[in-house]
Order: structure tokens, then C-alpha cells, then sequence
């Protein structure tokens, strides 16, 4: 058993003397070589396994002979290690042709999102299905890493701050612990080959650019760093155990008020606990009623401390805070957490900022940042866009016959942008632009994300 096999083996943990495994697999050097050791373990007896279960998905957002030929390539590769004895089936689950799309424009996010979501949920299925002790997935140390560090730069929340879970439910990411290139080693040792999805080098996408761009300059600056980041990794997953213990002490329940299913918890179970956990009950709250929340840390913030300074005073009437669609309710000695129908005129906002600070929008917390070339960076919801703008700046709604500049120099209408990204009409309210207030008055930038498309940055 080789160095690969060994710390393979290591990262199954007591999931080693489970009977039946289930894989997921792309056609990619990581979930080939998952695959290729794991039928290896097996086969010296190292696993308990008795069938192994493969799932490859077709979402059908690349090219047609880009995705189909990987999901065949996994298909064949499947069934050559069936001919060779190994308890191996495999399953093609094709997305149907837009489905992606579609669901993008349900939830109001980008592709990549919408992919993942309809991905698990199929995981999901396969599971059940086929009565699975654990479905592997093939992360590896080197998605930790860019994990780590893009939602330190997103200044993502403690939960998501610890990274990649090597184990969530049945969900199981025994290779957490082998690097890219030990991947590759191993699959030409084994002659094994695989598939290279074109995407993965395109660096619009925040993970490749840290990718391909920043990590070679801290490996090269800082040797050694990987890991002390997967340690600082190690250390807060840890913290997050022991945290979300105690926010799993706080009850609370779900009722119907108004026809919705809310939250409800007890104003003095909350008031108990320190901050920390307040932000996290609130977060579990919200998680519950709507998984489509993705609720900013400052915003809890100031909820948990207006209730903890002035909450016997809500006690005696009712206090309320909004964002985005989502409301907290504090009456009758309970906290609570529903869903807010807001009309069209609330979401209309026209703002001109002047100073760098925090700002609440409908949609969401707008942070700027000074730099020293007398700009600000741009964040919302404590996530960076990579956006410098000069102030004051104004922030407001589209509004029609709004332009915004192309990367060849013309003029694109905003009303065009949202057709071109499929933003339903009840989104289009809450999409922000950013517009210079000086003498050019030209739009700055158009802040999809908001909603989960791309932002569309002006290029100085």
C-alpha cells in the first residue's frame, strides 16, 4: 500500500467498516483517483465495503461534448473496473437542458449555485435510493487551503471560517489530507488517466483567481504557509464544535403566525447567552425558516445588541428589524424569526454616500472601505467584490434608460444586462448600481450578486 492509499485509508476513518459507499464522481483527476484507490483498498481487504455506488451528474452548463464525453469517460472507466472484478455500478444522472438556468432564476443565484444545489439534492436521492452508509466526495487538501482563504477574504462567518468538513451527515471527504499534486502522482502510477474541465482556469471565478494567481505568490513570498492556514482551519472547526453545542441548548420552535412558519424563541433563554452564541440561535433561526437566507454577521450583530440593551423595554411593545426579505420580531417575552412580504415601494432606495462606514440596503449591509488612493473598496454583506470606487458615490435602484460601459469602450443598456443574466422582475428592485457623482455621472459598477449573478465592474 502506497503513501496515497495509506493517508486514503486514514481520511475513511470508522467509516472503514461501512458496507456500502457511494462516490461522486466528475471525471476529474481528484474523483478518479477516489475511485481508483478506493476499489484498491477494497480489494486488500482494508475496506469493509461490499458495493461501491457511483454517481456521476451532466448539468449541462458546458459545452455538450465537454460534459458529455466526461460523464461517458466515467460511465466507461466504471464499467472497465467492473470487468475486472470490482463490486462496482454506476449511475448517469443528466440534468435535463436549462434545468440549471432555470433554477438559477428561482433562487435568485448564479449558475455555479444553482448547479451545487440541484448536484446535492440528487446526491441526496442517490443516498437514499441505494440505502448508503456515506457518499464520498473527492476535496482534497488543496480546495482546503483555497477554501480557507477565500472566505477569509470574504469575511465569511466562524462556521464557514473552519472550511471544508471532512464528514457532514452522510457525506464523507476522506482525501482532505492529500494534496493536488500527490492526486496526480498517484493516477500516473496507477496509469490511470482522467478529464480537465475547461473552467477551472477562467478566473472570473474568485476561487481560480486565488487558484492561479495568488496562491503561487504566497508560496513564493511565504514558504509554509498552506500550512499554518489549515492548522488556524483545524483550530476554528474545533471552536465551532463546542459552539454550536451550546447554540443546540437554546430551543426554540417553529409555529405558523400569519399562514408562514416562524421561529419562535423564549426572550429569556436568549438573553442568557453570550454574543457569540445570540448570532449563532439567530442564524439557526433564520436557517431554519428559510434555507435561501444568507443573513450578514454585522446585521445579527446589531440585533443582539439592541436586544440585549434594550430588550425589557421590547418587552412592552413590539420592535422590529427587516433585511431583505426576512424579519426578527421582538414582543411578548419571545424573539422571533419569519419571512417579511415587503412592498414594491419599500425596496426603492436612492442613497449618495460621502464617507466610507457601514449602510443597510433592502438589499443587504453596503460596507466601504478607504484605500490610500483616496477610494473606497466595496463589500456587501462582508464579502469582498474586489471593487474600488471613488466618493461620494451614489447607490440606488436601475432605473430605465440607465447605461453602463462595455469592455470595448460602448454603452450597453442596464434593462439589457438583467435580460442577458434572466433576473426575474421581482429581483430586479433589489439589484444595486453604483454611479459616479461627479462629472462623469457614468455607472460604475452593477452589483449582481446580490441576487447571485455576477457584478458588472467598469474597467478604469
Amino acid at each position: 500500500m502506497n503513501s496515497f492509499e495509506s493517508k486514503l485509508l486514514a481520511g475513511f476513518g470508522s467509516a472503514v467498516k461501512a458496507g456500502k459507499l457511494g462516490i461522486g464522481v466528475s471525471g476529474g483527476a481528484d474523483s478518479i483517483a477516489l475511485l481508483t484507490g478506493t476499489c484498491r483498498l477494497i480489494k486488500e481487504n482494508r475496506l469493509s465495503a461490499q458495493n461501491i455506488f457511483v454517481i456521476t451528474v451532466n448539468h449541462y452548463i458546458r459545452p455538450e461534448n465537454e460534459t458529455c464525453g466526461d460523464a461517458a469517460f466515467v460511465v466507461d472507466y466504471c464499467n472497465q473496473l467492473k470487468l475486472q472484478g470490482l463490486p462496482v455500478t454506476v449511475e448517469l444522472c443528466e440534468l435535463g437542458k436549462g434545468e440549471v438556468q432555470k433554477m438559477a432564476e428561482e433562487r435568485g443565484a448564479g449558475i455555479e449555485e444553482a448547479a451545487r444545489y440541484l448536484r446535492y439534492q440528487k446526491f441526496e436521492e442517490f443516498i437514499g435510493e441505494n440505502q448508503l452508509d456515506y457518499l464520498c466526495l473527492a476535496h482534497n487538501r488543496n480546495d482546503q487551503v483555497e477554501t480557507l482563504v477565500m472566505r477569509f477574504l470574504q469575511g465569511s462567518s466562524s462556521g464557514a471560517a473552519g472550511g471544508i468538513r471532512s464528514e457532514r451527515g452522510q457525506f464523507l471527504r476522506p482525501m482532505l489530507e492529500i494534496s493536488r499534486k500527490e492526486i496526480e502522482e498517484y493516477l500516473k502510477e496507477c496509469e490511470c488517466s482522467w478529464r480537465n474541465d475547461s473552467t477551472n482556469f477562467d478566473t472570473d471565478y474568485l476561487r481560480n483567481k486565488i487558484r492561479h494567481k495568488l496562491i503561487p505568490v504566497l508560496d513564493d513570498l511565504f514558504p509554509g504557509w498552506q500550512g499554518s492556514v489549515l492548522n488556524g482551519g483545524e483550530k476554528q472547526r474545533n471552536i465551532n464544535l463546542l459552539v454550536q453545542k451550546l447554540v443546540e441548548q437554546v430551543p426554540f420552535e417553529l409555529k405558523k403566525i400569519d399562514g408562514e412558519y416562524a421561529a419562535v424563541c423564549c426572550y429569556s433563554d436568549f438573553i442568557e447567552c453570550n454574543l457569540e452564541i445570540k448570532i449563532q440561535v439567530l442564524l439557526r433561526m433564520f436557517n431554519t425558516v428559510s434555507e435561501e437566507s444568507r443573513i450578514p454577521y454585522k446585521f445579527l450583530k446589531k440585533v443582539c445588541n439592541e436586544i440585549s440593551v434594550n430588550g425589557k423595554n421590547f418587552l412592552k411593545k413590539e420592535e422590529f428589524w427587516h433585511f431583505s426579505n426576512m424579519e426578527i420580531i421582538c414582543k411578548n417575552n419571545e424573539i422571533i424569526v419569519k419571512k417579511y412580504a415587503k412592498t414594491e415601494t419599500d425596496l426603492c432606495f436612492f442613497d449618495i454616500i460621502e464617507e466610507t462606514g457601514n449602510y443597510e440596503f433592502p438589499f443587504g449591509v453596503l460596507s466601504l472601505h478607504s484605500l490610500d488612493d483616496g477610494k473606497a473598496s466595496v463589500y456587501v454583506n462582508d464579502e469582498s467584490l474586489m471593487v474600488k470606487v471613488p466618493l461620494p458615490v451614489c447607490v440606488r435602484n436601475a432605473q430605465p434608460g440607465d447605461v453602463v460601459m462595455t469592455a470595448d469602450g460602448n454603452y450597453k443598456k442596464v434593462a439589457d444586462v438583467f435580460s442577458d443574466w434572466k433576473v426575474r422582475e421581482d429581483k430586479k428592485l433589489l439589484i444595486p448600481v453604483l454611479q459616479d457623482v461627479g462629472s462623469s455621472q457614468k455607472i460604475l459598477c452593477i452589483l449582481g450578486c446580490v441576487s447571485g449573478f455576477n457584478n458588472w465592474i467598469v474597467k478604469e
